[in-house]
């Protein structure tokens, strides 16, 4: 006989435990920390998860996403191309690429960043079909999957063309995962760190309601497809609360409407104007851009959205991005993802659309594209699973939903090949309208208390990642209510950086000194309601002095100091600084590094409508 208990009450001691106060099992990250000094970025202690690949020419530009990636809880190094194609043997350089990469999953790794187009970083092409003779390049596809999928056996008869479903044997079944973005300079690299960082710490500033908006495109055959159009097969696989548009984008009436009416591509630009989280893209392309209307079945004259435009009939992207909102785009049109078009010999003279798109302010900061081409009858039913996968594991990187799909149609193998994820691969999209997210802190000595909301209401579990220079050193959790209470020997004169992560909400990140006080009481966890600019010690001074400042809770400040002349001399702090005391120190130098004279000095501190100014003596 079974028997079946309503309720079961938990008791700690004599004192009954609330529901609210259990955390699920998976919730409970045990912390890690690292000891003072030893490095966690690039250290051997430590086990690199995430490797950006690149040249030496795009390595700096590269610094400062992996800088953030390292904040956010990524053990990250960037690897030189050069330095990998000449330590490891191959055939040619991507072979010896795969080869590092092998060595890189068997040490724990798992994420991979292709930072760089086929110019700057290997690309494999691989092909679909049993070859006799050399495929020309446009029936090649540019094949990521191969630097992923790291047991299959890419060229079993040896004849230098990869992928062969029957001479060849690869599995199809990836161990990392991988994106790339395909840029060629540094501009490229900082607009997209820009797109990255803006969606996940504050996409849209303030208006976060565009992260749930969906925008469609669809014409020709696939807007005609059985079951209302391919759009409305993939839109159902959106949840219910998101606001799709599957009219504004789409042809009508039909997409073999001799004279469609749906709206020219030159004037999209003011509907696409509140921003969309998602787009989606179901129609005929080319490398620079896809078709939003044309007579017939894709018949002239036809209407594009172009890298280059507007120009004539056609519209231009830039036209419709909108700053500060990111957008994630899927495209299933031919060559949207076909980054090498612009080299011979095939020389296509516009921008790519996917490579545009990721290095466009406002632009993606994801794009799932087609290198070569797709299929009218089979391309919609990858992006459909995608979108099932990506919010049934709203947890999982967006690249992880690509891959299901492909797995899902493994069969369609010319797609599978040439589909390829440019973006960051640890990226997770918002399934949902993310909660705005802050986090409080307070430090006394090695005390760290933080305490994290959202939308100003108690997140649940969320993890908390404090790094250095030299990387991560707390990765942890708070409890339930957002609260946590640990013990650090910080540094008195580093630098800290603290990130909250959790699923559907935004990164929050605030800086700290490692010798920054703040009292904590046990009845009054509340952080200083103070606003104040404390005279600098020593004062006179030579060569250096301490600046300190209070601020009521963690925010945006910034501290200048200014000669007798009003002249500015240097800029001392400028960003998110935590709630409580901070400190600052001035070498006696300006901007440019060089000593200043002596004589009298202003400091002046504003945060908001708030400013205090105070004078120094500099003696020499």
């Amino acid at each position: 006989m079974l028997a079946f208990h309503e309720k079961i009450i938990l008791f700690a001691g004599e004192r009954p435990i609330t529901p609210k106060e259990l955390v699920p099992r998976e919730n409970l990250i045990a912390p890690v920390i690292r000891p003072t000094g030893e490095s966690s970025a690039t250290g051997s202690g430590s086990t690199i998860d995430y490797v950006i690949i690149t040249s030496a020419t795009l390595a700096d530009a590269f610094a400062p996403l992996a800088k953030y990636k390292s904040e956010t809880g990524y053990n990250i190094e960037i690897r030189l191309v050069e330095e990998i194609v000449s330590s490891y043997d191959g055939r040619d350089d991507a072979e010896r690429l795969r080869e590092y990469l092998k060595e890189f999953y068997d040490q724990g790794g798992e994420y991979v960043l292709l930072g760089g187009d086929e110019i700057n970083v290997p690309v494999r092409y691989a092909y679909h079909l049993n070859a006799y003779s050399e495929p020309a390049l446009d029936r090649l596809q540019i094949c990521d999957l191969y630097f992923a999928d790291l047991t299959g056996k890419w060229d079993v008869d040896d004849d230098g063309i990869w992928g062969e479903p029957y001479h060849d044997q690869p599995d199809l079944v990836p161990e990392l995962l991988v994106g790339r973005l395909p840029f060629g300079s540094p501009e490229e690299i900082q607009r997209y760190t820009h797109n990255l960082i803006t969606y996940e710490t504050d996409p849209g500033h303030g208006d976060r309601d565009y992260i749930s908006r969906v925008f469609f495109f669809s014409s020709d055959q696939m807007r005609d497809y059985a079951g209302g159009g391919q759009h409305s097969a993939i839109a159902a696989a959106y949840p219910g609360d998101f606001q799709i548009d599957t009219v504004t984008g789409v042809e009508c009436a039909s997409g073999d409407d001799p004279a469609p009416s749906n709206i020219s591509p030159t004037l999209l630009a003011e509907p696409m104007s509140p921003g969309f989280g998602m787009v989606n893209v179901v129609a005929h392309g080319r490398p620079d851009g896809f078709v939003v209307k044309s007579p017939g079945y894709s018949d002239t004259p036809k209407e594009l959205l172009l890298t280059h435009g507007p120009v004539g009939l056609h519209g231009g992207f830039d036209e419709l991005l909108v700053q500060d909102k990111p957008t994630f785009y899927y495209s299933l049109a031919c060559a949207s993802g076909g980054f090498d078009y612009d080299q011979p010999p095939i020389e296509f003279p516009h921008p790519n659309m996917a490579q545009h798109l990721l290095a466009s302010d406002g632009g993606a900061v994801g794009v799932v594209a087609n290198s070569r081409w797709g299929w009218v009858g089979s391309s919609y039913l990858l992006q459909t699973a995608f979108y099932e996968h990506l919010f049934a594991n709203p947890d999982e990187p967006a690249v992880r939903a690509m891959v299901q799909s492909k797995l899902d149609y493994y069969y369609v193998r010319d797609v599978v090949y040439g589909q390829n994820f440019l973006g960051d691969p640890s990226l997770k999209l918002y399934t949902a309208r993310p909660a705005k997210s802050s986090i409080e802190l307070t430090i006394d000595g090695d005390t760290f208390e933080a305490f994290v909301s959202a939308d100003g209401r108690e997140p649940g579990v969320c993890r908390i990642i404090v790094s250095d220079t030299g990387g991560v050193v707390i990765d942890t959790a708070t409890d339930v209510d957002g609260y946590l209470l640990i013990s650090y020997p910080f540094d008195p004169k580093s630098l800290y950086r603290v990130s909250t992560v959790r699923t559907n909400m935004t990164v929050s990140q605030v800086s700290f000194i490692g010798s920054v006080v703040t009292s904590v009481e046990d009845a009054d966890r509340l952080l200083p309601r103070g606003f104040s600019l404390a005279q600098n010690y020593p004062n006179p001074f030579n060569p250096s002095t301490i600046i300190e400042f209070e601020i009521p809770r963690a925010t945006t400040i910034k501290l200048n100091l200014f000669n007798c002349l009003g002249q500015e001399v240097a800029v001392l702090a400028d960003g998110v600084y935590p709630a409580g005391q901070n400190r600052v120190e001035w070498k006696g130098l300006n901007s440019g590094g060089e000593p200043v004279a002596t004589g009298v000095y202003f400091y002046r501190l504003e945060t908001g409508s708030r400013v205090a100014t105070r004078k120094m003596l500099l003696l020499r």
